[in-house]
């Protein structure tokens, strides 16, 4: 083909740079397709990772190759992963299994690990699968029998699982074993195992957390790697910087809880523990390259305590470190545990710093010296005394008593002799100050208390404010005076911050207060709780009774009005008694605020017959009656009315309440009936000189009468008009004008 294009090139040399151009098109395409779907052999690529030793996390730094981002992601390691196992049931009929295990979902670091799985004797038999999936989920392998012994590829991982194993120990407990071989690129290991009965749990679908569940099926799973690190002990932490005269201290595992270890000694010191770097950091892909304590970072931590046991259980790091000893010289040092030192120096009595102070004290066994101690100050709190801790028995033994002086017997610092002191300990001596601590009184009450007073830590009078606390010292007396509103009594006292109830309080009498004292050995809050004093009431009725029995008690809570009693053939008059003034209180309120027993009388005045009313009135017509105004008229007597009629009116009748005519005389003259009369006098007006006037019309001769006002009931109609329609007719309007007198003669006028 080649030299086919050579001679093409001869003949035609546009052609062939053209062919050219086209084949470099498809091989620059081709390049790039390429490119784009197999520039990466896995999906994820480590990229870095950091070691937190203090809480045991891995952070690991990838490349998402797939995404085409870079990604992080935190791991916590542990010593036993079955609380980050997820439980839940999966119906799988190809396999027969119905409830999964899996997680716990971690990263490992390139190198080789062993995967521990310690069944119960009950998941052992429903065991029936297991298999490997990482990256998400994204790559899995095949699920493999309980019995397989083969090893697997985790496809697209460049990690594998070697050596699977089931056995039963001597006690006949199951176990499954494998080893794990990464490149440390992939992540979030997911180790499953599949189950053929689900041990009587009502799992979720979905992933579950439910302990008792995953311990029905498991006891343990450990997760250790194989390659062991090196663990290098040094005297300081320059020797460890510059590798000094370093050795091993022990060996561990990634995943594995750490051992006991040696504890060294050094003269006049006290070993406080081996100490590391916290955080470590590995920007490569090998083990090796795993770097504690960089510069920017050398944040120490405790990794065994001075006694070789470990501080931090779990070993997080996957390489070789250096450990060094921290010591802490012989020494004593007072520690004023949060008060104040008194004295500035650097002896005994004068120690040097507010808070602690580090003193060398003169031990000589042949020797003896008188030692004193501070006396620290603490707000809010008493110094009882030095104090020293054994850890050993967990015991606190006092050497310095309150006033600063060693106290008068041998201790684990003196030895006591005639009144001297000699300091026997080889060891660094931390004393604490002790603090008895001032407590708080906080008085409260109800609506009934007027004031309380009292006496404050130093003596001195005060008003105890509801609600306010204020401060003794320990054991010290806190009294309480308690004055209470005019009509309340004290019902009882509680303590409310153990809810004892006290009903012990002492009334003075002749100061009018309820006494108290409190022990200051606590915070106390004290609340008062009162109740109105009940009152009498005692009533003289003086015969007389009530509908409803009136209060024979009260509280100065309380406001009513008393029941006026009634009594027969007698009229109430009033009350007299307490607060009131003279007997003609008809009512009587006992007000809020009231106090004290009460008294009242009732009063009465006898009753008289009552005399009936005789009142007049009148209607239109007439000026005036006689007894317009009412009055009272015996029974019996003879009395007469009269009325006074307006002229142009005539007398026309007297009429009583229901409008029955009893008389047509002017003067009415009668005897007093037992019960009130009212009678009204009628009068109407005089009918001389009244109009009629004629109206048009074609009947009665055209003729038509019509009488002016007051007389309209004279008659109905005349001819076909009615009385309303001949009202209509003025005078002037009239053919005809007739004139009627009082005695009804008709005469025509026009």
């Amino acid at each position: 083909m080649g030299k086919n294009i050579e001679v093409k090139k001869i003949k035609n040399k546009k052609y062939i740079e053209l062919l050219g151009v086209l084949v470099t098109i498809i091989i620059i395409i081709i390049m790039a397709g390429t490119a784009y779907s197999y520039a990466y052999n896995y999906r994820f690529t480590h990229k870095s990772d950091e070691i937190d030793m203090y809480n045991n996390s891995i952070t690991y730094y990838y490349r998402d190759n797939e995404k085409r981002v870079n990604l992080q992601k935190t791991y916590t390691i542990s010593d036993n992963w079955l609380s980050k196992m997820l439980i839940h049931k999966e119906e799988i009929e190809t396999i027969g299994t119905n409830t999964t295990i899996y997680g716990p979902y971690t990263w490992l670091p390139a190198g080789k690990y062993k995967v521990t799985f310690d069944f119960t004797e009950e998941g052992g038999s429903a065991f029936e699968y297991w298999d490997v999936c990482v990256n998400f989920g994204n790559d899995v392998m095949d699920k493999q029998k309980w019995s397989s012994i083969g090893d697997v590829t985790i496809t697209g991982t460049g990690a594998s699982v070697q050596s699977p194993h089931y056995w039963r120990d001597s006690r006949n407990m199951p176990h499954l074993e494998y080893y794990v071989n990464t490149t440390g690129d992939a992540a979030d290991y997911e180790l499953r195992l599949y189950f053929t009965n689900n041990q009587g749990y009502d799992l979720p679908t979905g992933g579950s957390d439910n302990m008792d569940a995953k311990k029905a099926f498991l006891q343990s799973v450990k997760i250790e790697a194989v390659e062991a690190n090196t663990i290098y002990a040094f005297d300081s932490e320059t020797d460890a910087i510059s590798n000094a005269n370093g050795k091993e201290l022990t060996k561990t595992y990634w995943g594995q809880m750490r051992s006991n270890v040696s504890v060294p000694t050094k003269a006049g010191y006290t070993f406080m523990g081996w100490y590391g770097y916290r955080h470590a950091v590995n920007d490569g892909s090998d083990r090796k390259t795993l770097k504690f304590g960089t510069d920017q970072d050398k944040e120490k931590v405790k990794l065994w305590n001075s006694d070789g046991t470990p501080a931090i259980d779990t070993e997080v790091s996957y390489y070789d470190y250096s450990v060094w000893a921290e010591w802490k010289q012989n020494n004593l040092e007072f520690n004023a545990n949060e008060g104040d030192l008194k004295y500035p120096g650097d002896n005994i009595n004068n120690p040097n710093g507010n808070r602690t102070n580090v003193v060398h004290p003169t031990w000589l066994e042949s020797s003896y010296c008188y030692m004193n101690g501070d006396i620290p100050t603490r707000k809010g709190y008493i110094f009882n005394g030095w104090f020293r801790y054994h850890d050993d028995g967990n015991w606190w033994e006092k050497i310095y008593d309150a006033d600063g002086i060693a106290v008068k017997e041998d201790t684990s610092c003196f030895w006591y002799w005639n009144g001297n002191y000699a300091w026997h300990s080889t060891d660094y001596v931390t004393l604490y100050a002790n603090w008895l601590p001032d407590y708080n009184l906080k008085v409260d009450g109800d609506e009934g208390v007027y004031k309380v007073t009292g006496k404050d830590m130093e003596g001195n009078d005060i008003i105890i404010e509801n609600g306010k606390q204020y401060s003794y010292h320990y054991s010290q007396s806190a009294p309480t005076y308690i004055y209470l509103k005019e009509g309340y009594e004290i019902d009882y006292i509680v303590e409310t911050s153990n809810n004892k109830y006290w009903d012990d309080t002492t009334y003075n009498s002749s100061l009018g207060r309820y006494e108290n004292s409190w022990v200051m050995n606590d915070d106390r809050t004290i609340y008062i709780h009162t109740k109105p004093i009940n009152y009498k009431i005692t009533y003289n009725l003086d015969g007389g009774s009530v509908s409803t029995d009136n209060r024979t008690t009260y509280t100065t809570k309380d406001e009513f009005t008393l029941i006026n009693p009634i009594k027969q053939g007698y009229v109430f008059s009033g009350w007299s008694g307490t607060e009131l003034s003279g007997g003609a209180n008809t009512t009587v309120t006992i007000m809020k605020g009231s106090v004290g027993d009460r008294n009242y009388t009732a009063h009465w005045i006898e009753e008289v017959a009552p005399q009936p009313v005789l009142k007049t009135s009148s209607q239109k017509g007439i000026s005036t009656t006689n007894y317009e105004s009412g009055e009272y008229i015996e029974t019996g007597t003879v009395v007469t009315v009269k009325a006074e009629v307006k002229k142009g009116y005539k007398f026309k009748c007297w009429a009583d309440a229901d409008g029955n005519v009893v008389s047509t005389d002017v003067e009415y003259t009668f005897t007093m009936p037992d019960e009130d009369v009212s009678l009204l006098a009628y009068a109407k007006q005089k009918n001389a000189d009244i109009i009629i006037t004629k109206a048009s019309s074609t009947m009665y001769n055209d003729t038509l009468l019509k009488r002016v006002e007051g007389d309209d009931k004279w008659y109905d109609e005349v001819g076909k008009y009615g009385i309303d329609v001949l009202k209509e007719y003025t005078y002037d309007k009239c053919v005809q004008v007739w004139q009627i007198n009082s005695d009804r003669e008709i005469k025509r006028i026009k």
